[in-house]
């Protein structure tokens, strides 16, 4: 019968036989580095993803966990390699567990950070002080279980603190019960274990400890997929909010809100020190008199239908907004585009819109582009200005070839 889960004497048998196995040794080297990577990737990756980094720290506790459990299996010793190294990945690996774990509940909880940060830092002398000692045979494996064994009971008795004290005050969630839970599973099987090396049983892992780290596992798994759902639903809804606070309800075009979303993006897209920017501004002519005429009902139609014109005219090439009333901006990111060119496709498309309407449609326009340095938000502002001033002289010209008398400010109409 093969006895799957076994501790002992393997740091004595791979200090014996290191120079007798050089691939053991290469492996158990590779496997340290490779819990070290992880741990890395873990530390690393905070920024990238959403996900918190308290589960981060989870999955490194989970992949140790795994490593250490999957070394201590005695049928892996029959494909090869040295038993005794093999433990000292076991060994290693168990090491790195208060490391793990400690991060964990110190970016789980936010209560006594300066015990958890002190905490952290133990962890990490205690792994290589005692890694060193065992090797060097100045201290015995059981010594470092205890010191290791010390330094995650304060971490779990500081978890289990938070954790009531969340209870108390109602604050609680899956993720509060999971914790809990996995926390006096881990209790109970330290207990087992320390049980255990007390009647001098040290040659094997306590089952109840075995059964301990799987079901803190599993159920921190559990809690954990509960929220990465709930993470991805109220992420659907915060961009679907995002969205519509940035789109004019009546057109679907982008609003001032999204215009000055755009403009901060296109500030920050461009790599190069200069990129050039164009701008179309069009003031739709005849809505107050639509309004007044045929009714808000038709002059809503009116602004969907010149918003739809926009969206054909400029489709891959330029983007429309409604700033407000009847005021539109086209913007060009495109280094190629030729503004005269987008100003004639929208007189052609404006001139295609109007066929069977109540109304006709038309609009004064005008048009600027320019180079603009990177980064710098005010200097696509400056264009948009530009633009609309051109808009002002294009409107002043079309009133006096109607042979307009008034002296009113004719954006106002």
């Amino acid at each position: 019968t093969v006895n799957p889960i076994y501790f002992g004497s393997g740091y004595d048998v791979a200090y014996r036989d290191y120079k007798e196995s050089i691939p053991g040794m290469v492996f158990a080297i590779l496997s340290f580095v490779l819990v070290l990577l992880i741990i890395l990737f873990a530390i690393l990756g905070r920024k990238k993803y959403t996900i918190p980094a308290s589960y981060n720290y989870f999955i490194v506790f989970v992949s140790i966990a795994t490593i250490w459990v999957v070394s201590n299996i005695k049928v892996l010793s029959y494909s090869g390699i040295n038993p005794g190294l093999l433990s000292v990945i076991a060994n290693e690996t168990f090491l790195l567990f208060p490391i793990s774990f400690s991060l964990y509940v110190y970016h789980y909880f936010t209560g006594n950070k300066t015990l958890n940060i002190a905490l952290v830092i133990l962890s990490f002398l205690n792994m290589v002080i005692v890694n060193s000692l065992v090797l060097s045979k100045a201290v015995s494996l059981i010594e470092s279980y205890v010191s290791t064994a010390l330094i995650c009971g304060v971490v779990l008795v500081s978890s289990a603190v938070q954790t009531v004290r969340e209870y108390r005050h109602g604050k609680t969630t899956a993720r509060t019960h999971a914790m809990f839970f996995g926390s006096l599973m881990l209790i109970a099987g330290g207990a087992s274990q320390a049980y255990n090396i007390y009647r001098g049983r040290t040659s094997n892992i306590s089952v109840l400890m075995l059964l301990s780290l799987v079901v803190f596992a599993i159920v921190q798994s559990i809690a954990f997929l509960f929220y990465l759902m709930n993470l991805v639903v109220e992420g659907r809804k915060a961009g679907d909010y995002l969205v519509m606070a940035k789109t004019d309800t009546l057109t679907g075009l982008g609003n001032r809100r999204g215009l000055e979303a755009y403009i901060s993006e296109l500030a920050t897209r461009s790599s190069a020190p200069f990129y050039r920017v164009g701008c179309i501004v069009c003031d739709l002519n005849g809505l107050k008199k639509t309004n007044d005429t045929y009714g808000h009902d038709v002059g809503d139609q009116m602004l969907r239908d010149f918003s739809n014109c926009l969206k054909e005219c400029f489709e891959n090439r330029g983007v429309p907004f409604r700033s407000g009333g009847d005021e539109f901006y086209i913007l060009f990111s495109d280094v190629e585009v030729d503004m005269g060119a987008m100003m004639r496709r929208l007189m052609i498309g404006i001139d295609g819109s109007n066929t069977c309407n109540e109304y006709k449609l038309s609009c004064s326009s005008g048009c600027y582009a320019d180079y603009v340095p990177s980064r710098n938000e005010k200097a696509v502002w400056d264009i948009i200005k530009m633009a609309d001033a051109e808009m002002y002289k294009q409107k002043m010209k079309d009133r006096a070839k109607l042979g307009s008398q008034k002296s009113e400010d004719p954006r106002l109409d």
